[in-house]
C-alpha cells in the first residue's frame, strides 16, 4: 500500500472571523504546519482578503452579533469579488437566527 509522507514545506495560511470556540475547531482541523489565525474586527479580515495574506478564509459572520452580519456579508462579497483566488468557506452555527441571517 502507497503510504503519502507529507511535505514538511506544504502550510497553508488560513485567516478566521469566528468564535473563541469554532476557532478552536478549526485550530485542531489544522494543527502545525499551517497557520490559523483570527482576526481581530470584521475590516482586518477583509484587509486581508485584499492584500492576499491568507491562502483561504473561514469566516462566521454571526460572531460577535448577528446585527453586523448583513453589513459583513456585503463587505464580504465585495472583497471576494476584487480576489476571486482566494477560496471563503462559511463557518455558521446552526441556529435558527444565523440561518435566517445567512439567508437573506
Amino acid at each position: 500500500m502507497y503510504h503519502r509522507v507529507p511535505d514538511p514545506s506544504a502550510r497553508v495560511i488560513i485567516r478566521c472571523y469566528l468564535s473563541p470556540q469554532s476557532l478552536a475547531h478549526v485550530q485542531r482541523a489544522f494543527p502545525s504546519p499551517h497557520c490559523v489565525g483570527n482576526a481581530s474586527t470584521w475590516g482586518a479580515l477583509v484587509s486581508d482578503l485584499h492584500h492576499r495574506r491568507c491562502d483561504v478564509a473561514i469566516v462566521d459572520p454571526c460572531a460577535g452579533g448577528d446585527h453586523c452580519a448583513q453589513g459583513r456579508l456585503s463587505a464580504l462579497t465585495q472583497a471576494m469579488a476584487l480576489v476571486p483566488s482566494i477560496p471563503v468557506i462559511g463557518y455558521v452555527s446552526v441556529t435558527a437566527s444565523a440561518i435566517r441571517v445567512v439567508q437573506a
